[in-house]
């Protein structure tokens, strides 16, 4: 990461860091998913269910969602990287020019309150496993190691709403009156 203008605490830089690797457990999960382990669900795997396109949507579907997730999560470094300060000179047009703090703040604060909204219901789904498995929406599994790694690979996916928001709060102070 490239200095900031106004130096970050490391508190708030490693929040950042960790928001980044947040869904990389459930991307793992979704992957492992994808190419036919098994990881204890008890049923078929996804690669042995009936093609056609609706797998293949699904596969799909499954990619995108990995590539979403880990994309979104790392953009969280730009709130303490020089790059969510000044825009890098790659980027046409806006290359070099300063990030507007406030936009950059407000798409911060967007995210993180649809973040939690949107995992809320998910961890709730993946909590439901543990505590009610013959009734769990997400699957049931073969024993109960499989379900704590389930729930170890997304339950984390709770705690990405709220960092947010701190970092995204950090930022907006850090960088005070300068670039609005």
């Amino acid at each position: 990461m490239n200095r900031t203008e106004q130096r970050v605490p490391k508190a708030i830089r490693a929040l950042a860091v960790l928001i980044a690797l947040l869904p990389v457990p459930s991307t793992l999960w979704r992957l492992f998913h994808i190419f036919g382990v098994n990881l204890g669900l008890l049923g078929p795997p996804l690669l042995e269910r009936s093609g056609g396109p609706s797998f293949a949507y699904g596969v799909l579907y499954l990619l995108f969602l990995c590539a979403f997730t880990c994309g979104a999560a790392y953009l969280a470094i730009g709130l303490v990287a020089r790059w969510g300060e000044v825009f890098p000179r790659w980027v046409p047009v806006l290359g070099g020019r300063n990030v507007p703090r406030r936009p950059a703040f407000l798409i911060a604060v967007a995210g993180g309150i649809a973040i939690i909204f949107i995992t809320a219901p998910l961890v709730s789904n993946v909590l439901q496993v543990v505590v009610d498995p013959t009734h769990a929406v997400l699957g049931r599994f073969s024993s109960w190691a499989w379900r704590w790694l389930f729930v170890a690979c997304y339950a984390p996916l709770a705690l990405w709403g709220p960092l947010l928001l701190i970092v995204a709060v950090h930022y907006y102070r850090r960088r005070g009156s300068e670039a609005k």
